[in-house]
Parts: structure tokens; C-alpha cells; sequence
């Protein structure tokens, strides 16, 4: 029985958990600290430092707060507390005092992931140096880093000019592990540069150190040295992750600038005429190649010829921002489409119509959407005989409308035409000339009848905002513009729609001409309403 009471007091002792003295720093019992940075008692501790302690076993991150480490001088200092690996960080948010002894604690709040405690308070002191002597004040990347990029420049901010003769390859270090990195060591300001002469290494962890020896002048040089490490990542290839057009993609129009997109930043250097081509076949395309954020574009000089196969490739010779190539050449095809220009399918009025109104706009319906810089005066125009009618042209989605400046003479024979140089998205051209007539009618004896102008194409235009608050509401064949008002003022678009039309702002950028349209159109507002 009393052996019995021995062994279960001796369970006991276990389970009820560790004083102090009971036991060896051992992981699995109450966490201890082991070290710390600086160490307790140290002189002339740099005024720029991030205090550290390290544990004999993993900690609990949660348990690591302000409130359970801390840092005392003439009044408690403020920072961030941080915990990596099994050492806590604390990191003042601003420079120490000169001259000054600190006190740094852990609390017995700091728990392992057992949930086993400290069994007292941790303190230890130390005394900062004279501001005089210069620090390293950040670096670059920072103290224990992880996931650095493999063509990573290391730098060194000092508090202070130093002595540039003394920022040297001798002063300046990196090594991984006993291995010295070789390097050119430059300085510029307060700051020292370290280059490694070729990439480093993936999944490694490496130390920089700035040597005693860097100086400000020749009695005025570093405590002691500054040493930090970090440690770089796997390298992980960018790639192709979407291409316009995509692979196998047909009926492409024949004036399509190629792009694609990467999973990561590119180096824009990287992306040139030779890693970034379009064939036909074995014929290069000729063309110009622009980046943006992580997209690339070659916009070809001349149209794409019709009914035929391309092929983009970007090489191996493209390269992130940290100097990883593709893994391997990136090949997509595409087809264009056969070369059919669109047509006009109706006009209004229609070919030989009379009695048309005298305010009348002329319009003409497309079979496909037509590029709007290509529907000009200089393509759509209409002329009474050998005079040309003055007016402007909009564009509508597929309708072409030429408004007249002033009302249609009566009884008059007009006659509209539509140039082949009017082409769709696609570059492609209506295969020739339309031309179409009418005759107005005699003079009306009723009330003289109002000339809208160009603001006929719109059925809602606003100075300041537009608002739709009816639900699924919706605008048939008419435009929505709002000027000089912005698009962020034109809500409630959806739900409500517009079909056959557009939405114009005056802070539109595209298609060209938008803000003078709309201007023309309030003006032309205005006129009517005073007529």
C-alpha cells in the first residue's frame, strides 16, 4: 500500500506540473526562456533594436502579447510584439533612449501548446549606448524573413552617414552558412547595398552582416556587429493563365491585338519582340508589344488577313520580377474570321419614301455593329441636288443617325449616302456605296414642328444625375446621357435596361468625341425647348 502512495504522489507531482527546479530545459514540461537579445546586463545596445527571447519549446502565439512581453525604461515603451520559430520579438515603435537602462519581461501568461505556463515572471535588464555611435536602423529584407525573392538586393540603413571607404565587401557580408555569397557592395545616402553576383538560392537561409569596422569616422564607428538572416522560397514559375483570344478560338476579328495574361508580376524587360511573337504560318506578323499590371499585348500594324490560322508563343525568355523563366514556351492558335462586311439592312425614311417631315433625321440600321470612328461626314452624307446638307452624325449601337442642322426644305428630293469606308469592329468594310432617296412634303399649315437635332437620338439626358427607381424598367432604341455630370451620378442601370441604345457620360474617354457629342446635344436641347 504505501509503495501504491509513493508512485500515484509521484504521478501527481507530474500532472499538477513543473517547479522551476524540478527539471532540465526539456520540451514537454513548463516552457523556460534561454536566451534573449540583448543579453541581460549588456552595455551599449544599439538605440535602434527589436528585443527578442527565445524558449526551449514551441509557444503558444496567442499567449505572446503586449501585455506579456514588455519593456521598461524611464516610462514603458511602445511596440509590436511578434513570435517566430520558438522566439519572441519585441519591437519598439520608436528609437530607445541614449544612455538608458531597460528592463524586458516575459509573464508567467506565456504559455507552451500544452498549456503549461512559466512558473515566474522573466526579467532581465540592459543599457543602451550613446547616440553618437551609429546603428542600423532597418534593412532590407527585414530580421528573419522568409519567401525572399531569389534576385533579392540586401541593404543596410544606417542612422547616420558612414565613412564611404568603410562600406565595403570586407564590412558588408553575406554568407549561407560557411559559404561567403560573392557580391559588389555600393553606398548611396545613409543606406549600403549589397548584389549578389547570381541569384540565390531556393528553400535557404542566409546572413548578412555589417561589420564593427563600418564607421563614421575614424574613432566613431558600429558598437558591434549587426548581423540578420532571411531566408528565400521555392521558386514557383509564372504562367500563362489566360490568352484573348484563346486557344483554338475562331471568327476572330481581323483587326484583334493578341494578349495574355500571367499569374505573377513579369518583368516587362523580359517581354520583347523576340520571346513574344505572332506567326502565320512560318511568317512573323509585324507588330508592337505593350505591358500592363501582368498583361501583355501585341497589336499587329496591319489587319489580319481573313479565313486563316495564327500562332502566338511566348518563350522561356520571359521572366517574372525575380528572374524565373516559364517553365516551358507557351503555344495558342486562333482562326479568323471569313472577310464579310456588314450591310444595311433598313433606312429610314426608306428608299423613295415622300412626304417626309421636314424634321426628319436620317437613320441606317446595320446588320453588325459598325466602328463609330469610321461614320463620319465624310462617309455618311446627304445632299438636296449638288448641295450638301449640313448636319451631325452619331452613332447607336447598329444605327447610324445624320441629324440636320435646320429643318429638310419642302418639297424636295434628297439623296443619303453611305460610303464604303464605313467597317465594322473588324476592320472589314460594307462591300460598297449605299445610296438611298426621299422627298419631303409641302409646307405643313398646322403649327411649325420642332427640330430636335442631334438630342433626338436620346431618350433620357440629364445635367446633373440620372436616377431609375422602376425596377425592371426598360429604354428601347434611345440613348441615356447625362452632361456635365459624370457616370457615378447615372444609377439604377441595372436593373433597369437599355436595348438598341447606349449610356453616355461626359467623363467618358471612349469612343473618342463622347463629351462634345453630348455638349452639342444639351445645346441643341436647349434650342428646341426655346423654339
Amino acid at each position: 500500500m504505501k509503495k501504491l502512495f509513493a508512485v500515484l504522489s509521484l504521478v501527481t507531482v507530474f500532472i499538477a506540473g513543473c517547479r522551476k527546479d524540478d527539471y532540465v530545459e526539456t520540451p514537454g514540461l513548463c516552457p523556460v526562456v534561454i536566451s534573449t537579445s540583448p543579453a541581460s546586463g549588456e552595455t551599449d545596445v544599439p538605440i535602434v533594436k527589436i528585443i527578442t527571447a527565445t524558449f526551449n519549446e514551441a509557444i503558444d502565439p496567442s499567449t505572446i502579447t503586449q501585455s506579456s512581453f514588455t519593456l521598461q525604461g524611464i516610462s514603458p515603451v511602445t511596440g509590436t510584439v511578434s513570435y517566430m520559430g520558438r522566439t519572441a520579438s519585441f519591437n519598439p515603435t520608436s528609437l530607445l533612449d541614449a544612455n538608458t537602462t531597460y528592463t524586458a519581461k516575459i509573464t508567467t501568461a506565456v504559455k507552451d501548446l500544452m498549456g503549461n505556463a512559466l512558473q515566474t515572471d522573466f526579467l532581465w535588464t540592459f543599457s543602451t549606448g550613446s547616440t553618437l555611435l551609429p546603428v542600423v536602423i532597418s534593412t532590407s529584407p527585414p530580421n528573419n524573413a522568409t519567401n525572399v525573392p531569389l534576385n533579392q538586393i540586401l541593404s543596410a540603413t544606417f542612422s547616420m552617414a558612414m565613412d564611404t571607404a568603410t562600406i565595403n565587401g570586407t564590412n558588408f557580408t553575406l554568407t549561407e552558412g560557411a559559404i561567403s555569397m560573392a557580391g559588389t557592395v555600393s553606398y548611396s545616402g545613409t543606406t549600403a547595398y549589397f548584389t549578389p553576383s547570381v541569384n540565390l538560392l531556393t528553400n535557404t537561409t542566409y546572413t548578412a552582416t555589417i561589420k564593427a569596422a563600418a564607421r563614421k569616422t575614424s574613432d566613431i564607428s558600429l558598437a558591434s556587429d549587426y548581423v540578420w538572416t532571411f531566408s528565400t522560397g521555392s521558386v514557383v514559375a509564372p504562367t500563362v493563365v489566360s490568352t484573348d483570344p484563346y486557344n483554338n478560338e475562331t471568327n476572330v476579328l481581323l483587326n484583334k491585338s493578341i494578349s495574355a495574361s500571367f499569374s505573377q508580376t513579369m518583368n516587362e524587360l523580359t517581354l520583347t519582340g523576340t520571346n513574344f511573337y505572332v506567326k502565320q504560318g512560318t511568317n512573323p506578323v509585324s507588330g508592337y508589344i505593350t505591358f500592363h499590371n501582368s498583361t501583355v499585348t501585341f497589336t499587329p500594324t496591319v489587319n489580319l488577313t481573313p479565313g486563316t490560322i495564327y500562332t502566338a508563343t511566348i518563350t522561356t525568355g520571359a521572366t517574372d520580377i525575380t528572374s524565373v523563366p516559364l517553365a516551358s514556351n507557351y503555344v495558342w492558335s486562333f482562326t479568323t474570321g471569313v472577310n464579310t462586311g456588314p450591310t444595311i439592312i433598313s433606312t429610314g425614311p426608306a428608299n423613295n419614301e415622300t412626304g417626309v417631315n421636314l424634321n426628319r433625321t436620317i437613320t441606317a440600321t446595320f446588320s453588325e455593329a459598325i466602328d463609330p470612328a469610321t461614320l463620319t461626314g465624310a462617309t455618311f452624307f446627304v445632299k438636296k441636288g449638288m448641295s450638301t446638307v449640313l448636319g451631325t452624325i452619331s452613332v447607336s449601337g447598329t444605327v447610324g443617325t445624320f441629324t440636320p442642322d435646320a429643318n429638310l426644305s419642302s418639297g424636295s428630293t434628297f439623296t443619303a449616302t453611305i460610303t464604303a469606308g464605313v467597317k465594322n469592329l473588324g476592320g472589314v468594310s460594307i462591300p460598297n456605296d449605299f445610296v438611298w432617296t426621299f422627298s419631303t412634303g409641302g409646307i405643313s399649315s398646322g403649327a411649325p414642328s420642332v427640330n430636335l437635332k442631334s438630342v433626338k437620338r436620346f431618350g433620357i439626358i440629364s445635367g446633373v444625375g440620372v436616377s431609375s427607381n422602376a425596377g425592371q424598367s426598360e429604354i428601347h432604341n434611345m440613348d441615356v446621357g447625362i452632361s456635365p455630370g459624370n457616370r457615378s451620378s447615372i444609377t439604377g442601370f441595372p436593373p433597369a435596361v437599355i436595348v438598341n441604345g447606349a449610356m453616355y457620360a461626359s467623363d467618358d474617354i471612349a469612343p473618342s468625341g463622347v463629351p462634345a457629342m453630348l455638349t452639342l446635344a444639351k445645346q441643341d436641347l436647349t434650342d428646341a425647348y426655346l423654339f
